[in-house]
């Protein structure tokens, strides 16, 4: 008996140095080649601790770290363990629970919210960069090559007057939205992170590990009470211009009519599918009704009203 358990940990301890010098690989592809590869920085750790345990995973998550804090600088050390350690101890404690998916997800956003505002704030602490001016800054760089691109098509002073004010309020938009960005992009990061991880972990023999495939994505049957609440609270702040109104109102309507966009595309995917209808034909509509404008609001209200009616018939998992 003393001489298993001194196997499986001796393997336990040779699977988390694998894993930690795979990550170190993935961060360093990451950082100096393909930035979208950072995203799955947490998977490895997620599937190191839900195989072994825990422990095995937060102590691969700080020398991984340790580690490309030597071979970049401590601060990108620092930054990783701090972004993506609690991300991955709380999707392998998730998982192991066996939690609801819905649970998992939202609790998993949530997290990584915090550390990403907590990575901010240190960096803006150690370097003195205000984040906000940082983000406006690019954006202005980025509008003003744009501009200098439309100023060779021989447009009138007028026409260009009203370019440079749409960039401008374009600009103003994104910044006081930045939040809700934030929100869902660390949400994006949650799933994209639970989805993989979840595959892998199948394909290695966790048959008992269930990740709902995007088109079944559909919130908790008392998600819509709690927007409206939101939505109705967030509304009386604005009629009232109680503090930061309009930007609170902005970020909370943007994440309200994202939210509701992703179950109406859910519900787009599903009858797509159902309907068998060609794969080239389908991504077509799909690129649509993510790229074109005018088709946003109508997607979300088919997820408004799928809140209600339920069309798939889809229980929350």
């Amino acid at each position: 008996m003393i001489s298993l358990n001194l196997n499986n940990k001796t393997n336990a301890i040779a699977e988390a140095g694998i894993i930690t010098a795979l990550t170190i690989i993935l961060a360093l592809i990451g950082i100096n080649i393909f930035s979208i590869v950072m995203l799955l920085y947490p998977v490895p750790f997620i599937i190191l601790g839900f195989r072994r345990n825990i422990r095995y995973s937060i102590l691969s998550i700080i020398v991984s770290s340790f580690m490309l804090g030597i071979l970049i600088d401590l601060f990108t050390g620092i930054s990783l363990m701090l972004l993506f350690g609690p991300l991955s101890v709380v999707f392998t404690h998730l998982i192991s629970k066996k939690e609801k998916s819905y649970k998992i997800l939202i609790t998993t956003t949530v997290v990584f919210f915090v550390s990403v505002l907590i990575v901010i704030l240190l960096s803006g602490y150690i370097f003195g960069i205000n984040f906000v001016e940082h983000m406006e800054l690019s954006l202005n760089e980025a509008f003003k090559i744009q501009l200098n691109m439309v100023k060779n098509m021989g447009l009138t002073n007028y026409e260009m007057s009203k370019i440079k004010s749409m960039m401008h309020s374009a600009i103003d938009y994104m910044i006081a939205t930045l939040p809700a960005a934030l929100v869902v992009f660390s949400g994006f990061v949650a799933y994209i992170n639970y989805l993989i991880s979840g595959v892998l972990l199948r394909r290695i023999g966790n048959s008992n590990i269930d990740v709902p495939k995007f088109k079944y994505f559909r919130m908790p049957g008392n998600a819509i009470l709690g927007i409206l609440v939101i939505f109705i609270f967030t509304w009386i702040i604005k009629y009232f211009k109680i503090f930061y109104y309009q930007t609170i109102f902005l970020n909370v309507t943007f994440v309200i009519l994202f939210i509701l966009f992703i179950q109406g595309l859910a519900v787009l995917v599903f009858y797509l599918d159902k309907i068998k209808i060609n794969k080239v034909i389908k991504g077509i509509i799909l690129v649509l009704s993510i790229i074109y404008a005018p088709m946003w609001m109508f997607v979300s209200f088919i997820g408004f009203v799928d809140s209600f009616v339920n069309f798939r018939k889809v229980k929350v998992s």
